[in-house]
């Protein structure tokens, strides 16, 4: 097992290893998670290419700042089933 030093570790670390990351940020919205594939991180935000419920990509990723992150999960049957079904998103955004 891998040890993690900072919430910007584990999202790139497991947006390498899973192709879908899910987020929360439960003290902004603690019933909204925001799942998708992690572009980058720079100066303190996160650039998340999103995923709907319905398994449609997004056209273009969304930032979050990491400081509002309070949670992250991958590897989840929710986030296998949507990759299943959405697969790769058509045209990969330039990551950060």
């Amino acid at each position: 097992m891998a040890a993690v030093g900072s919430i910007e570790e584990l999202l790139l670390s497991a947006g390498r290893a899973f192709p879908l990351v899910t987020i929360h940020r439960e003290r902004i919205d603690p019933e909204v998670c925001f799942i998708g594939r992690v572009q980058g991180i720079d100066r303190g935000r996160l650039s998340l290419l999103e995923i709907g419920p319905d398994a449609k990509w997004e056209d273009s990723p969304e930032e979050y700042r990491v400081g509002e992150i309070t949670r992250v999960n991958f590897g989840g049957d929710y986030e296998n089933a949507l990759h299943l079904v959405g697969g790769d998103p058509l045209v990969e955004s330039s990551g950060r």
